[in-house]
């Protein structure tokens, strides 16, 4: 029975070969569409996982020249529900300098004491309570700290901006 179904699927697909070939792409066309926006949204819901409290962290952004800075602390005071904030800057390029050696890096961010509270990025060395307590702190992955100062206890060294 299967096998007759199929001779005349096939007897239709090459007698009617236009209509056939218009449904056949539209098909494969749709069932892409389908599988790229499966892809986008699984990426899309992928982000920041591995941090303790992922499902209770919220980006807030506003767009153009306005800024959401003053925004945060007043949402704080007067929503129960916002536990705390932390306002990140848009990348910049900056000049570091340790002794003689210059440094260019080119995604910096400017970011508030809160960072470690929100999020939960593990540290190689020092304490995450007190690691942004002053402000002229600085927080750098392990192969900055390698070629920073050629080591990776940096603990307490100096990092000069420009």
């Amino acid at each position: 029975m299967f096998r007759n179904y199929l001779k005349v699927a096939f007897r239709n697909i090459v007698r009617h070969r236009a209509f056939s070939a218009i449904n056949i792409s539209g098909l494969a066309i749709g069932m892409a569409c389908s599988i790229f926006i499966l892809l986008w949204v699984q990426n899309e819901l992928s982000y920041d996982k591995f941090h303790k409290n992922a499902g209770s962290i919220y980006r807030v952004s506003a767009g153009g020249e306005r800024n959401s800075g003053p925004m945060l602390p007043e949402l704080k005071a007067k929503i129960p529900a916002v536990k705390n904030y932390v306002r990140l800057s848009q990348p910049t390029t900056t000049v570091f300098a340790t002794g003689a050696k210059r440094f260019e890096e080119k995604a910096v961010f400017y970011a508030d004491s809160t960072l470690l509270q929100v999020f939960s990025f593990p540290l190689v060395n020092g304490n995450a309570e007190s690691a942004l307590a002053r402000p002229d702190a600085v927080l750098i992955t392990e192969d900055m700290a390698k070629k920073y100062f050629g080591s990776e206890d940096v603990v307490g060294r100096g990092l000069k901006k420009g």
